[in-house]
């Protein structure tokens, strides 16, 4: 009986938060800031076949089985809307611990012009238990080979459900979203969500070491860094972090071999061995700091400090940590960008981009923009600057040497984060308001697809090979 009433009192709990984050048709499915202490949290995709792209498949009443339990899952309404994508978020919930055995659903199965195929309520067994703990997030995947030729062979014969497995360590997109506590990892080619990982509230920023296979996360909530070997997709180490009060920014060399912490409410700027987790050096600051930005100038490592509140901008030798100077970049400075041997500055307010001497600090150029500049990030290759636009939900190329931009792309959000790969020329921007994360083809600057998740996306890297 006291089993019956866990399971019952979880039930209704987790029905409560289906309730709260419920969805209205043509928004996404939101889960914000869910609370894991006593639960995990699953998302569950729709990967699909090359034959079924003409076929429009809804899933609704999704349920799943743990100890004789049946525990909705909330849905994503917009999961249909998109039948030639590679992989749909179907839905995502915090569930009841628990190791979950069966998934049931009503399948609806129309063709593009809205003739009913087929409608029947199926359930489907797990190809191996999900054990769901504490604090964990997960995904299931169910792989689809329905096909119009085969639309009437037993769902079973044409629908598996199977557990994420551990990826290769290779092109793989890491992406942030602290709301669920989640780390979403995506393989491109095709572009499709593979894993999910809990990695507990309050993570407030990323950083990766391509060269050595490790993922940083700045832990606020109990000052410290988290590291995630990327091959056996563990978290393992954690550098404390107690001369700090809430760290807010993180950054790395380019080398891998130093971290970067700023402080804004303790004044504080951290230097850490990335190695062994000592703390190198630290700097108390007139202001207070934001983005960290180490980045390689004439052959010697430098940092660039943000202090957004105060409006300047610090560029100091990374050995020393002693500012070299401090200069005023505009009303609201938002990003930083090192390209084309100048420092980049985005100014929200005054809607130009700054370019800086980073010897000197000697500014070289207001460039006046029509558009309110946010993210930046640098293409060598094509030598361009490229501009996250989140009012007009685009990105904007400045030619390396030029005072105006040359051309827009469109996006369909408000790109937050923006990852350049070197070798497969793709732009991923992070899209929060959409909840998903855009990819583009940079030589031709046409958008991909995207890849939906279960929330907010706020930062992303991408491994190279």
């Amino acid at each position: 009986m006291n089993k019956f009433y866990h399971h019952f009192s979880l039930l209704i709990l987790l029905l409560g938060i289906t309730f709260i984050n419920g969805c209205s048709p043509g928004s996404p499915l939101r889960q914000e800031h869910i609370d894991l202490t006593a639960a995990g949290f699953l998302s569950l995709f729709l990967n699909h076949s090359a034959t079924e792209t003409q076929l429009h498949i809804n899933l609704s009443e999704i349920e799943i089985l743990a100890a004789d339990v049946w525990y909705p899952l909330t849905a994503d309404p917009n999961h249909q809307t998109k039948p030639d994508a590679a992989q749909q978020l179907l839905a995502a919930s915090p569930l009841a611990t628990g190791l979950y055995t069966r998934i049931r659903f009503q399948l609806t199965v129309t063709s593009p012009a809205g003739e009913l195929l087929r409608q029947e309520q199926t359930e489907l067994p797990l190809a191996q238990p999900l054990e769901l703990k504490r604090g964990d997030s997960s995904c299931l995947f169910i792989n689809s080979r329905l096909s119009i030729q085969h639309l009437n062979q037993p769902l079973p014969q044409q629908l598996q459900v199977w557990l994420q497995q551990r990826p290769l360590a290779d092109e793989l997109l890491y992406i942030l979203c602290p709301d669920i506590q989640t780390l979403y990892v995506a393989r491109i080619d095709p572009c499709r969500i593979v894993a999910a990982y809990g990695i507990g509230e309050d993570i407030a920023d990323i950083v990766l070491d391509n060269e050595r296979k490790l993922l940083y996360l700045l832990d606020r909530r109990y000052r410290q860094i988290r590291k995630f070997d990327a091959i056996n997709q563990t978290l393992t180490d954690r550098i404390p972090l107690p001369l700090t009060d809430q760290p807010g920014d993180l950054g790395i060399s380019a080398d891998g071999k130093t971290l970067y912490v700023s402080d804004p409410e303790n004044h504080k700027l951290l230097q850490i061995d990335a190695a062994n987790g000592f703390l190198k050096q630290q700097r108390t600051t007139n202001y207070q700091p934001g983005k960290a930005y180490p980045f390689d100038y004439q052959q010697q490592p430098w940092l660039a400090l943000l202090y957004p509140r105060d409006q300047q901008l610090e560029v100091m030798p990374a050995q020393t940590l002693v500012p070299l100077y401090s200069i005023n970049v505009g009303l609201q400075p938002y990003d930083i960008a090192y390209a084309d041997q100048a420092l980049f500055v985005s100014d929200k307010f005054s809607r130009q981009i700054l370019k800086i001497d980073p010897a000197s600090g000697r500014t070289l150029g207001h460039i006046a923009t029509a558009f309110i500049p946010g993210t930046l990030t640098a293409d060598p290759v094509n030598r361009n600057l490229i501009i996250g636009l989140c009012r007009e939900q685009a990105i904007a190329f400045l030619p390396y040497g030029q005072q105006l931009v040359a051309r827009r792309a469109a996006l369909g959000g408000c790109p937050e984060d923006l990852v350049l790969t070197r070798h497969r020329r793709l732009l991923f921007s992070a899209l929060p308001d959409k909840q998903q994360v855009s990819v583009m083809d940079i030589p031709s600057e046409k958008e991909l697809g995207v890849i939906t998740i279960a929330s907010r996306p706020t930062n992303i890297v991408f491994q190279e090979p």
